[in-house]
């Protein structure tokens, strides 16, 4: 039972560098999803305000996960996951209310962070 636990000693490492190729391939066709689902819905001018307003505010782009990204995608991701199958075909108002607490710096989930705090690291 103990030897399941123990990894030889002698083992490589090179699928760990395969994996992370191999994670980056994922985001990047995550990426696309998320750009072609969005691109089918109608940003309501609430949204499209909070995103110019966070541009402002933040820095250019948010990064949620691996997922460098602007505020609208940013925000689907983190409400719906990174599955586009769970996204709405529209906008809710639950939607832009959550966007307005992330604009006040509440309720902003540890996965994301904005571009100007990762240029100050």
């Amino acid at each position: 039972m103990l030897e399941y636990f123990v990894k030889p000693v002698m083992q490589k490492y090179v699928p760990v560098e395969h994996d992370r190729k191999e994670y980056a391939r994922i985001c990047a066709e995550r990426m696309k999803m998320f750009r072609e689902h969005i691109a089918q819905m109608e940003v309501p001018p609430e949204l499209a305000a909070w995103a110019s307003a966070m541009e402002q505010k933040y820095g250019s782009k948010a990064k949620v996960w691996c997922h460098d990204c602007d505020y609208i995608t940013a925000l689907m991701i983190v409400r719906y996951g990174e599955d586009v199958s769970h996204w709405p075909e529209e906008f809710s108002n639950n939607d832009i209310d959550r966007a307005l607490t992330w604009y006040q710096g509440k309720n902003v989930p540890h996965a994301v962070v904005w571009r100007a705090e990762m240029e100050a690291t």
